[in-house]
């Protein structure tokens, strides 16, 4: 809160230092969560976007924090009590570890199949490919039925601290939707080196085998 009693909201990066400084606006209750509306003072000045804040535990030393910008939805730990209530509150297997170009390299290299049990639309066969190529990742679904659903570029990602999943923002790289941003999410956490994929961009997800 500033001098002239507006509430701002910032976001920086150890490697980027400030990316964001936004006002809120307004701020309502949808059932246990609050909504803030927001408007950008730094990276898209006069742009406007609502963030959702979720208390995770009863201590309120921890919080989730969903909004459209930049597509961030993480948990955050603050306060006093934040180390010793963090085991309870945060799922540690979300915390960063590791480089997502690595990770990639040694789980989802390659082209993978989605298995019968994830298939919709008629029983469609997708394929899910990553590729290393000129020094950055790129990702591309296929179907059978449709060719190329999805071909993006990979832009940044985090591993989780057990090393079973990766979060990734992707960039599309087809028209109509060229230069939109993702989240994809990649969990190995499951049996026979099978992988499952989420997306929101087309609601993708599915379980992929070599």
């Amino acid at each position: 809160m500033d001098s002239d009693n507006n509430w701002y909201w910032s976001f920086s990066s150890d490697k980027r230092g400030q990316i964001e400084n936004a006002r809120a606006t307004s701020v309502k209750r949808d059932g246990a969560d609050y909504v803030v509306q927001l408007i950008s003072e730094k990276y898209e000045s006069g742009t406007s976007y609502e963030a959702k804040i979720h208390w995770n535990n009863s201590d309120h030393t921890n919080y989730n924090f969903n909004t459209s910008f930049k597509s961030i939805n993480g948990d955050y730990t603050f306060g006093n009590d934040a180390l010793s209530s963090y085991s309870s509150a945060n799922d540690v297997s979300t915390s960063t570890s590791g480089n997502y170009y690595d990770w990639l390299k040694e789980n989802v290299d390659g082209e993978a199949m989605e298995i019968p049990e994830t298939r919709t639309n008629g029983g469609d066969v997708t394929g899910s490919h990553f590729e290393y190529y000129a020094g950055d990742w790129f990702w591309d679904l296929d179907s059978s039925k449709r060719g190329t659903v999805i071909s993006a570029q990979i832009i940044s990602g985090t591993v989780s601290h057990d090393g079973t999943f990766v979060t990734l923002t992707a960039q599309n790289m087809g028209y109509p939707d060229y230069n939109d941003e993702f989240t994809i999410t990649i969990n190995t956490a499951i049996s026979n080196g099978d992988y499952n994929l989420k997306t929101n961009f087309q609601s993708v997800n599915g379980t992929y085998q070599f």
